[in-house]
């Protein structure tokens, strides 16, 4: 079954044997693969968890500023917010898909000048509050 994407209206997914997809803003359709070999060895699996803990970190960020900086980058590069979060943070998750390195988490990507006088609060457990000038 194949869709159109609100935000690009777009077709995806698939219709008969064909599939659709948008890399780099351009429309592809191409042929389902007769075969499909899904492997599972160690290094695979453990990607596999990276890409599911990252993914579902992405997803928590939808109604904060951090989802709007993510957008911003990509359109400014003409790719999706999502994968660029991705490409920035799927090593700062582990094989149990939750952040397990966190000096390599990115909040943003690019060359931005750095914040003068940051402070970071914690309000609570979970919370915490970063300012800056």
């Amino acid at each position: 079954m194949a869709r159109i994407t609100d935000d690009s209206k777009c077709l995806t997914g698939t219709v008969g044997n064909v599939v659709f997809y948008e890399m780099n803003g351009i429309m592809y359709a191409r042929t389902k693969p007769r075969k499909y070999r899904d492997a599972k060895t160690d290094k695979q699996l453990a990607m596999r968890a990276r890409f599911s803990g990252c993914s579902a970190f992405y997803k928590q960020m939808e109604n904060t500023m951090l989802r709007h900086v993510w957008i911003t980058i990509a359109k400014s590069i003409g790719k999706k917010a999502r994968n660029m979060f991705l490409q920035h943070n799927i090593h700062a998750f582990g094989k149990d898909k939750t952040v397990a390195y966190y000096g390599r988490l990115q909040f943003s990507a690019g060359l931005l000048p750095l914040p003068g006088e940051l402070l970071i609060k914690r309000n609570n457990d979970r919370d915490c509050m970063i300012q800056w000038k």
